[in-house]
């Protein structure tokens, strides 16, 4: 069963590769067909629930993202005005644009177009490979499957690609774009001139040690006495940022910390 019309409309409404299980039903939906007016629909109100349409969207601002997402350029005043006179004339859907846009420039001949193709199509191959990825890779598949941020990370590995050299780069690092799916953030602690106590947590925690500013005017470290630091699971950061030279104070514990970096203007 092919897959690439799918993968078309994954890019054309989502901007992103479908998890293995969307793209599968939606491949045995379309049948090799084009897609039917109810199933446009059902992408769009997909689109709008992740937050890459909105309901309230104009439809020269809706024209404008279709344009970036597929393409990687806005659109510009004449695409804006020609498509928004469609829709209002009836001629298109809100639903069913981002699909009409996409098959009517893709499906277009002539060098002009190669503007537009270019971008899309390379999108679409860097889109296969992280597809591809996904099968190999069960909790990244599962995770993209919940959307949320795993989605938006998604999104961001096909935003990156407008050429046929930039797809290759993505190609390249697919298996760490993939394997980000599954990375979850944890807390961000900020640390005080008192005694802090960071008990850290499951995921990747951030601890950030950065100077600030005392009543009287004068910077004062936040990396001082007595402060406990424990990163817990995960691959946890600690950012020390100060003016003077950077030395344990007394009484400070730091364990569990996979990564430490450390900003000074004193060496």
């Amino acid at each position: 069963m092919s897959t690439a019309i799918a993968n078309q409309m994954f890019l054309a409404f989502l901007g992103r590769p479908a998890d293995a299980a969307w793209l599968s039903s939606t491949a045995a939906l379309l049948n090799g067909k084009q897609p039917s007016t109810a199933l446009q629909g059902a992408f769009y109100n997909a689109a709008i629930s992740e937050g890459v349409f909105s309901a309230t969207d104009s439809t020269s601002a809706l024209v404008n993202k279709i344009f970036l997402q597929t393409f990687g350029f806005g659109a510009n005043t004449y695409e804006q005005t020609a498509w928004s006179n469609l829709v209002a004339n009836g001629a298109v859907t809100k639903e069913t644009l981002a699909w009409t846009i996409f098959t009517s420039y893709l499906g277009s001949t002539g060098s002009q177009f190669d503007a537009y193709k270019t971008p899309a199509q390379s999108k679409l191959v860097a889109m296969d490979a992280y597809n591809a990825e996904l099968l190999a890779d069960a909790a990244s598949n599962l995770a993209l499957a919940g959307g949320g941020t795993a989605a938006a990370t998604a999104r961001t590995y096909v935003s990156g690609v407008n050429s046929q050299a930039t797809a290759a780069t993505a190609i390249a690092g697919v298996a760490a774009s993939v394997d980000a799916l599954t990375v979850v953030p944890g807390t961000t602690y900020t640390l005080t001139t008192g005694v802090d106590i960071v008990p850290g947590t499951a995921n990747n925690d951030v601890i950030n040690a950065v100077e600030t500013t005392n009543l009287a005017g004068n910077l004062v470290s936040t990396w001082t006495t007595g402060d406990a630091i424990t990163g817990g699971a995960g691959t946890d950061t600690l950012n020390i940022t100060q003016t003077a030279a950077v030395t344990m104070p007394v009484g400070v514990t730091v364990s569990g910390v996979e990564r430490i970096n450390v900003l000074s203007a004193t060496t």
